[in-house]
């Protein structure tokens, strides 16, 4: 068995510290929690989690934006908005009254096919 040379492994441990303090779990994206909670919708390497995020009406999302660009989590049909969120920043939104899917995008990067997502607001 070959042994790690010290610049691999310090490499190695910088990259998990950096992952861990982030938030970001392994799977990061598509039905994963991002920043832990289920109230969030985490953002990391341009992808929203968890995907959907199912809350009850009028719920209060809280929404963790990890990348170093500015994001934002905004209804398609205009019923909610996180504002531009900053690079590493925070915000939140008040989930739709109604119950139903709502699809939502970045504001930022309309066009990244990975920045699209789904809340789904239980009845």
């Amino acid at each position: 068995m070959k042994k790690l040379t010290p610049t691999l492994a310090i490499c190695s441990t910088a990259f998990l510290v950096a992952v861990v303090s982030a938030g970001v779990g392994w799977g990061a994206g598509k039905g994963t929690t991002v920043y832990g909670g289920a109230d969030t919708i985490g953002i990391a390497g341009f992808v929203y989690g968890p995907d959907p995020l199912i809350v009850t009406p009028g719920f209060t999302v809280n929404v963790n934006n990890g990348d170093g660009v500015p994001h934002s989590v905004s209804a398609d049909d205009g019923s909610f908005n996180s504002g531009i969120l900053g690079a590493n920043a925070k915000g939140s939104f008040v989930a739709p009254t109604a119950p139903g899917a709502y699809t939502y995008f970045c504001e930022v990067h309309p066009g990244d096919s990975r920045m699209h997502g789904t809340l789904q607001v239980s009845g």
